[in-house]
């Protein structure tokens, strides 16, 4: 099975900040930054020293009660720590490729384009299935069909 490198979206997290949100303090978002990441599982935490999550949120200045677009998000390893960093008052959208874009990939085949049909509707819930307390508001779509606002 092919996945989507990490390193495609080794960053294209995209900052979407509403005005109306006042953002948490910086002491508070970085302890909060340290309770989540301390809480992650250990195979979560294996990736630390090659992915560095505390330097990569701290330097994009995310904080608690953000909407945060996370592009190609795959099996959720950046989503895993944002979703509960977020918090209630934020909001996560994940984004994948357009529909249209996937045949272009020679090992994307039949049964896998399907699969990515549902994403979606399918990644919210898989999201939701993980049972993060206090986690943020969790959304999808493609490149295509995301909102101008």
């Amino acid at each position: 099975m092919h996945r989507i490198n990490s390193a495609v979206i080794a960053f294209c997290l995209l900052l979407l900040t509403h005005q109306s949100i006042t953002s948490a303090e910086p002491d508070t978002a970085a302890s909060k930054l340290e309770s989540v990441l301390a809480s992650q599982s250990n195979d979560i935490k294996a990736r630390y020293q090659y992915r560095h999550p505390k330097e990569t949120l701290l330097f994009f200045e995310l904080k608690p009660g953000m909407t945060v677009v996370e592009a190609l998000p795959g099996e959720g390893w950046y989503s895993k720590i944002l979703v509960p960093y977020l918090g209630q008052d934020g909001h996560l959208v994940g984004v994948d490729y357009a529909m249209d874009m996937w045949p272009k990939f020679n090992w994307a085949n039949k049964e896998f384009i399907e699969e990515r049909q549902s994403w979606p509707a399918s990644w919210p819930a898989e999201v939701n299935d993980w049972k993060i307390t206090n986690s943020s508001k969790v959304s999808a779509y493609t490149f295509k069909t995301l909102p101008k606002e």
